[in-house]
């Protein structure tokens, strides 16, 4: 369940990210996502690796309710979870 409070401070967020220009947005992401790409072992042993995959990064908020991905679709994307909680859905084919 999300408070008026928080909807606000993800509209805020991405209003001030349109802000910033692309060299300032590339260094906060470096600064707040570091540590999460870092400890996952794929990529936090290579330096290279771990410098390109943060300049590949996006931040995105996503509301309350909202559906980032479904079974069965083809995603180019990875999600890390900053902050929050997703609820991760399989469906099973009894049939077969």
């Amino acid at each position: 369940m999300t408070n008026q409070s928080s909807l606000e401070s993800q509209n805020e967020l991405e209003r001030f990210l349109r802000l910033l220009s692309p060299s300032i947005k590339a260094k906060v992401i470096n600064h707040d996502f570091k540590e999460i790409v870092q400890a996952q072992e794929v990529f936090g042993h290579d330096p290279k690796l771990l410098e390109m995959v943060l300049g590949c990064l996006t931040i995105h908020l996503f509301k309350p309710e909202v559906k980032i991905s479904e079974q069965g679709k083809y995603s180019k994307e990875i999600y890390f979870l900053c902050r929050g909680y997703v609820e991760i859905t399989k469906t099973f084919d009894l049939q077969n």
